[in-house]
């Protein structure tokens, strides 16, 4: 409901919203497909520790590595402080605190070596990690409001 004023545009309270509500979404959406396409293991980890570990979660702060062998659970862990310094410069949104290396099971094992040999990740696990990305930047924005 617009209504005119001495040449002044008077806009209802529920349009006004309306706007500012969509114009946060899409600059949310904006941003999450930002972090999507530029947030890769591959720029964080070197090239050694990136052919035998991936992102296997994010939860509360911590980034998850699993690594297929114990020499790449100590690769993440030398590598860890610089790590958590490019996260925190280039991708502050995801206030990961702690990067955490686990062992992974003898399945998984099997998937990330096919992946790394054909070099690509599968959808499913590149729409996880970029769900747990989007739940995460929300729970922050969410304390944020508080």
């Amino acid at each position: 409901m617009r209504m005119e004023d001495e040449g002044h545009n008077i806009q209802s309270v529920s349009n006004i919203l309306k706007e500012v509500i969509l114009n946060i979404h899409q600059s949310c959406q904006d941003s999450s497909s930002q972090v999507r396409s530029s947030l890769k293991w591959e720029n964080l980890a070197d090239k050694t520790l990136a052919k035998g570990s991936y992102v296997k979660s994010i939860h509360e702060g911590v980034m998850i590595i699993a690594c297929k062998h114990s020499i790449y659970l100590q690769l993440v862990t030398m590598q860890k402080r610089r790590i958590l310094q490019v996260l925190r410069k280039n991708y502050p949104s995801l206030a990961i605190v702690d990067i955490r290396g686990v062992l992974d099971t003898v399945e998984t094992i099997k998937e990330i070596t096919s992946h790394t040999e054909k070099k690509e990740e599968t959808d499913m696990e590149k729409d996880l990690l970029f769900e747990q990305i989007i739940m995460r930047i929300r729970r922050l924005g969410k304390e944020g409001e508080r």
